[in-house]
């Protein structure tokens, strides 16, 4: 948002590292959660959401995707193990199978849209893999940026929707 913005423009990193985009996440959610949003075409959803908030697309984000069904049982347990705590947590409205499998589509249409305007979209299925294995193919996806940032010819901007990480020939001169 736009502290986001001001720490940027003020530290200029080489490289920023998100967990969610603002940008990515505010156009798959508003298509779930905000009435008529279903209405727009993705590639409107996304170019009204950077506009408003002024916030440009990510260079890159590596979309962390999983089956619906998986998706589902994954937060089934984690609710469980947060039981002990006392808290009572609740599912989210979007976690029901149809929300999603809704939500999948969503974001597999926002993605392209954000494709189609220049971000790199690197997918990574997990619905098969441990979380040490996912962990260890988002590293291998963000290593080499990782080093451009280190060794100084790397700059940018970079997320995790699931993670973005900046390309060393930034198209937005951030």
């Amino acid at each position: 948002y736009p502290s986001n913005l001001f720490l940027k423009l003020k530290y200029r990193p080489k490289l920023v590292i998100q967990e969610r985009d603002v940008a990515v996440d505010g156009s798959v959610y508003s298509h779930y959660y905000i009435p008529g949003a279903s209405k727009l075409s993705a590639q409107q959803r996304l170019w009204l959401i950077t506009r408003v908030l002024c916030h440009p697309l990510p260079n890159q984000v590596i979309y962390l995707d999983v089956e619906p069904e998986v998706a589902l049982q994954r937060i089934k347990k984690s609710l469980k193990e947060k039981a002990w705590t006392g808290r009572k947590k609740r599912p989210h409205l979007h976690e029901t199978l149809d929300g999603l499998r809704e939500l999948r589509h969503a974001y597999h249409e926002v993605l392209e849209a954000a494709a189609a305007a220049g971000t790199r979209v690197v997918e990574i299925n997990t619905t098969a893999l441990s979380p040490e294995e996912e962990a260890s193919a988002l590293y291998q996806q963000m290593l080499p940026h990782i080093a451009l940032a280190h060794n100084g010819s790397g700059t940018g901007y970079a997320s995790k929707t699931n993670p973005v990480t900046s390309e060393a020939n930034d198209r937005n001169g951030r």
